[in-house]
């Protein structure tokens, strides 16, 4: 059990007090690097305690030792837990308000309190604890756990620590855990216990789900280790979703190029389709005459000598072309044919005039064919 350090008066940090300059009062601030410092049995961490510390991160314990009522000294630890325990990361003795807020910020902070008017009893002494307890407004006390003070409370008049609260308070350094006690030979030491507590007994899993100081704390810290990470994640899922944006609108657009392109075809075979059947139906109603009819009224002069070749009613007038229209002998009866002998041709000239639908017929052509010998004609009959 802890009394804290309320925020309360006026006085501003005190000074470096003159004893044990070699292991407290050091000048300045200084990295001193993974030293292998680390806590007393050395016990390895489980994976779990691990991995919350590597979420929560490094830990800032503040060793205060007062010379006097008035006046003492600080040293700044930061530790760090890695597999084989806990070891001090940086130091810094007497840190000015930068060097708190740069090393505090977003951190556990952990202090501890010892040296002039700190009084430590046992707990047996129910009388002193007693009245200790029952008066916070003058007192301030923790209970120590340590085994080699098992039963013992440590308490200091609240006035002389009220500057050190205030102190904290102004440079906006909120801690989570003060504990009161007999002064360390070696300020590391001390360190290393208050850090080896926090991290064995309060930093757990669940203290991140309870509505605590302690738990917000602790949520803060992970927060702010976590921030940089999510936001360079969420930077690297908003890169890949551009380009990835990128490239699916590029290929949608190419896909709809193709099918408008597929369409266009599409569209143009359906026109020339509806206007070859138009033409067509045309052709099939423009003249007076069935074709079945006037094919065998023609078929049915041509002497058995002669051989046709070719017999169409309004024949094509041009080699068929893609992407265009047919053009068609308007009204125009076409017979092609091969022959022994050309008087066949004659007769057959006779024999079409003489039907009122072919009474136009004329002789378009006709030339011997040089290696058959056979003569070849073309007749045109105006329908």
């Amino acid at each position: 059990m802890t009394q804290g350090l309320p925020p309360r008066g006026g006085l501003s940090g005190g000074g470096a007090i003159g004893y044990e300059p070699d292991r407290f009062a050091l000048a300045g601030c200084s990295g001193s690097g993974l030293r292998a410092r680390t806590v007393g049995r050395n016990k390895p961490y489980s994976m779990k305690r691990f991995l919350l510390q590597r979420l929560v991160g490094p830990s800032t314990v503040l060793c205060i030792r007062f010379g006097d009522a008035e006046n003492y000294a600080m040293r700044l630890f930061v530790l760090g837990l890695d597999r084989s325990g806990l070891r001090i990361l940086r130091e810094c003795a007497d840190p000015d308000a930068d060097a708190l807020k740069k090393e505090c910020s977003g951190r556990p902070v952990l202090i501890s309190v010892s040296g002039y008017g700190i009084v430590t009893k046992p707990t047996e002494d129910t009388a002193i604890v007693g009245k200790v307890t029952s008066d916070p407004e003058t007192f301030a006390w923790s209970f120590s756990d340590e085994k080699e003070d098992s039963g013992s409370i440590s308490f200091v008049r609240r006035e002389q620590v009220e500057p050190l609260g205030q102190r904290l308070a102004e440079n906006g350094i909120p801690f989570m855990d003060v504990r009161y006690g007999r002064a360390a030979a070696d300020p590391e030491q001390e360190a290393l216990r208050q850090a080896e507590r926090f991290y064995r007994d309060t930093l757990k899993w669940r203290t991140l789900l309870r509505p605590i100081p302690e738990g917000r704390m602790v949520a803060k810290a992970a927060e702010r280790r976590l921030r940089l990470p999510v936001l360079g994640l969420m930077l690297l899922l908003l890169v890949v979703n551009t380009f990835a944006s990128g490239s699916l609108q590029e290929r949608r657009a190419q896909q709809r190029t193709v099918l408008s392109a597929r369409e266009k075809r599409q569209d143009a075979s359906q026109a020339r389709s509806e206007q070859r059947r138009a033409a067509v139906a045309a052709f099939s109603h423009r003249l007076p005459y069935r074709h079945a009819l006037l094919l065998d009224r023609a078929a049915s002069h041509v002497p058995l000598s002669v051989t046709l070749t070719s017999l169409a009613v309004q024949p094509l007038s041009k080699t068929l072309e893609e992407g265009k229209d047919p053009v068609f002998a308007s009204e125009t009866l076409s017979i092609r044919g091969v022959t022994n002998d050309a008087s066949d041709v004659s007769e057959l000239m006779t024999e079409l005039r003489s039907e009122p639908p072919l009474h136009e017929a004329r002789l378009e052509g006709l030339k011997q064919n040089r290696e058959s010998g056979a003569t070849e004609f073309k007749i045109t009959v105006a329908l």
